[in-house]
Order: C-alpha cells, then sequence, then structure tokens
C-alpha cells in the first residue's frame, strides 16, 4: 500500500487504447514459434477457436506466423491498488497489456468505487482483475490513516472522511463477534477474497491503544486466526499483509492462503543491522512451515525503493535481507507470487528487479510470474499453460524470456482470449 504515494504524485493524461478487433470467426493456427511447456520450450504450432486452444483441424480459417517467437502464457500482477477507480483503471490497463500482463490482483480497494470499473475489467480486450474491497484491521491500525489522513486529499477521494471511509476502504473489527458482520458486509459488497492486516503484531497489546502507533499496528494473532478460518469456511481465500517475521509466523499459524510482502520490505525501530535480522528473517523453520501449509508468498521487492533514496547504504541492507528472505523460501518450496505493490509501476519491474538484485534467476522468475496468475489469481482458470484446453491467451518475444525477461519492444504479438491485442 505504501507505494501509493508514487500514483499522485504525478498525474498525467488518461492513455486510451484502441478496441480490440473481433476474433476471427472459426480455427485460426499460430505457426513458427517456440511454446512454453513446463519450464522449456517446444517448437510447434497451436490453434485457437471461441476462446480457447483447441486441437489444429486440417483446414484452420486463417493462419498467423509467429516469426520465431517464444510464446509464454499471459503474465500476472500479484499485487497492486492501480486499478483502484476509474483513473487507475484508464490509465493502466494499456500499461499491462503492453507488458504481457493480463491479471490483477488488487487486495485492498475502496468499495464503493468499484461500481466505476466493473464493465471494464475482465473483457478479452482488458485485464482480468480480481479485488479482496477493503481490508480488515484495528482501529486505528493500517491503513486507516493512510486513507483518512493522506488519501483523502488526494484527486480520486477528495474530501473523503474517516466516516465514509470507514466499512468501504477499510473495516474495523476488535472482537469475534464482529467477523460474521464485517465478512457479510465483504460479500454483499463483491469481494472476492479477503485482505487482511498484521503489523507487529509481536507487539499487539503495547500498541493496540497507545495514538502513537496510529496506522502501524493491526489484528491481534488470535482475531486474525478467528477471522481467517471464518473466511475460509465461506470459500474466500484470505491474503494477510505482513511487516515482521512474528507477523509472518502469526500468518502462516492463521493458515492463510497468502502472504503480501517479505517481512523488512520497510525496516523500521531498528538500529543495527543485527536488530534489522532479528527483527525481519524468516526462520527456516517458518519457511518449511508454510511451504507444508501451501501459503504463497508475494514479493513486492521493488516498492523498498520508494523508501531510502536518501539512504542508499540502508536499502542494500534491505535489498540483503530480502535476498536472504526469498532464498529461505524458495528452498522451502513456498511459491514466490510475482507481484510489486508499486502504484505507478506494474510487476514487470518487480521481475526484473529480482533479477536485479540477485534474489532469483530470469528463469525462475519467469516460472513464478506465469504461473502466478493461476496459482494466486484465478485458480479454477486454465491460464498458465499453452495446450488444447487452455485459454487462448499468450503472447510472443522475440528473444528468450528465461535469458531476459519480455520488454515491450521484445513482445511480438499479444493473444487475450481469442482477442489480437497488438
Amino acid at each position: 500500500m505504501r507505494g501509493i504515494v508514487l500514483f499522485f504524485c504525478s498525474l498525467s493524461l488518461v492513455a486510451c487504447q484502441d478496441p480490440a478487433p473481433p476474433p476471427v470467426e472459426g480455427t485460426v493456427k499460430y505457426t513458427n514459434a517456440q511454446w512454453w511447456l513446463d519450464g522449456d520450450f517446444a517448437a510447434g504450432e497451436r490453434c485457437a477457436q471461441d476462446g480457447l486452444l483447441v486441437a489444429c483441424p486440417a483446414e484452420p480459417s486463417l493462419t498467423i506466423d509467429l516469426e520465431g517467437g517464444f510464446v509464454i502464457p499471459g503474465l500476472a500482477e500479484a499485487h497492486n491498488h492501480n486499478i483502484d477507480n476509474n483513473f487507475g483503471f484508464t490509465r493502466m490497463n494499456p500499461e499491462y497489456l503492453k507488458r504481457g500482463i493480463y491479471y490483477v490482483k488488487n487486495p485492498n480497494s475502496v468499495a464503493s468505487d468499484y461500481q466505476y470499473v466493473e464493465e471494464d475489467i475482465a473483457r478479452p480486450q482488458t485485464i482480468d482483475a480480481i479485488f479482496s474491497m477493503g481490508g480488515v484491521t484495528i482501529a486505528g491500525g493500517h491503513p486507516e490513516k493512510l486513507y483518512v489522513e493522506f488519501l483523502s486529499q488526494m484527486p480520486a477521494y477528495m474530501g473523503r472522511d474517516f466516516d465514509s471511509l470507514n466499512s468501504d476502504a477499510f473495516h474495523l473489527i476488535a472482537t469475534e463477534a464482529d467477523i460474521a458482520p464485517t465478512l457479510d458486509l465483504l460479500q454483499e459488497q463483491g469481494a472476492q477474497f479477503v485482505k487482511t492486516y498484521l503489523l507487529f503484531s509481536e507487539e499487539f497489546e503495547r500498541r493496540r491503544d497507545d495514538e502513537a502507533f496510529y496506522g502501524a499496528k493491526g489484528l491481534s494473532p488470535a482475531l486474525h486466526l478467528a477471522l481467517t478460518q471464518a473466511a475460509q469456511a465461506r470459500g474466500l481465500r484470505v491474503s494477510a499483509h505482513v511487516e515482521t517475521a512474528a507477523d509472518f509466523a502469526a500468518a502462516v499459524a492463521s493458515g492463510v492462503d497468502e502472504i503480501n510482502h517479505l517481512p523488512g520490505y520497510f525496516v523500521r525501530d531498528v538500529a543495527t543491522t543485527e536488530e534489522a535480522e532479528a527483527k525481519y528473517l524468516i526462520p527456516e523453520d517458518m519457511a518449511n512451515l508454510a511451504a507444508e501449509k501451501n501459503i504463497a508468498v508475494v514479493t513486492t521487492t521493488i516498492i523498498s525503493t520508494n523508501f531510502y533514496q536518501d539512504n542508499p547504504e540502508q536499502l542494500e541492507m534491505v535489498k540483503a535481507m530480502q535476498v536472504r528472505n526469498i532464498t529461505a523460501l524458495k528452498e522451502a518450496g513456498v511459491f514466490l507470487a510475482i507481484g510489486s505493490d508499486n502504484y505507478m509501476s506494474t510487476a514487470a519491474a518487480e521481475a526484473q528487479h529480482l533479477v536485479d538484485i540477485g534474489a532469483l534467476e530470469a528463469h525462475e522468475v519467469l516460472d513464478f510470474w506465469i504461473r502466478s496468475a493461476r496459482r494466486v489469481i484465478f485458480p479454477a482458470r486454465k491460464i498458465d499453460c499453452l495446450q488444447p484446453g487452455c485459454e487462448a491467451s499468450f503472447v510472443a518475444v522475440s528473444e528468450d524470456p528465461r535469458l531476459a525477461l519480455p520488454l515491450p519492444e521484445t513482445i511480438t504479438y499479444r493473444l487475450k482470449q481469442g482477442y489480437e491485442l497488438n
């Protein structure tokens, strides 16, 4: 959520995109390409009809030469809030599509604004996205302060106060009795999953009633556990915001589906590297437990660069901890979803940043990036594959993306549900 500052610092002209042409009637054959197959590429051809990949007929309606391109499924943005409203969606939709990102997850948004983007989301010519609506926290917890004191001064939320934002941008609970009515309201608002907040939960009692910690606190581990179990009992997946290693442990103990952020993406309340490591590094046994519970972790490493522009030494320390945390999670077998949480950017920047800091190699990032779409956004859809029966959505690039991640200038062809997006 903290990358939200960047979104409003530079308001620009709305980028419009011409509507995609209608799909060709009949079957389209795509030839002369290398097709993604479980981390490798295989030469061949694919055919599409009615938005799906199908077995190729003897005589297709149209044949398209992909000129030797490397073809991968559409990519994902596993954590961003930059499509909260109509302005954000209109600006970011073409930015995502030109980078081959078709699927976006928004873990905290203003429920009442969803009506302005609902008709534009999830068309063949646009990104597909899911929304949690407002996140669940305690009184005075994150993201209450963010919305009430900061965003209420920005154009998209001008004039909004606590009363109008409460139960819309965030939901405040204090006891287990508050959980059911909060989930009732979220489902009424159309939430497709639940966003929860754990911030310095190891200090919950100290922070709960102290105004000095306004915006820097969240749910207690016990209340978070009850909330997670109640949401999952309704068929709602749960994504938990964490700050510290203790928060990570509380999220794992709750059995969440997904953890948003690596601990230590924003280092606070420590004076030395040793203190930072004690507070923010994920222990090996906890990484192993997250893997056993099949919990995904969203990377969001690039947002740290926003916080330490005047302190490069601190940034290097944070990067080093990010590499250690990612290494521990990868070695444990935890799924790493590629998401940026950076308002003015996309998961493409996050993917490259993971390579640049030495956390993952390009082929590892690509594999996680492709699989993120189905793993954490649309688990019921066949969008991470390029075989008959999978959705006819893919991106062709001129260079092997295992060696250099896709860039807009290397993307030569885009297809989404049978619609050509070029």
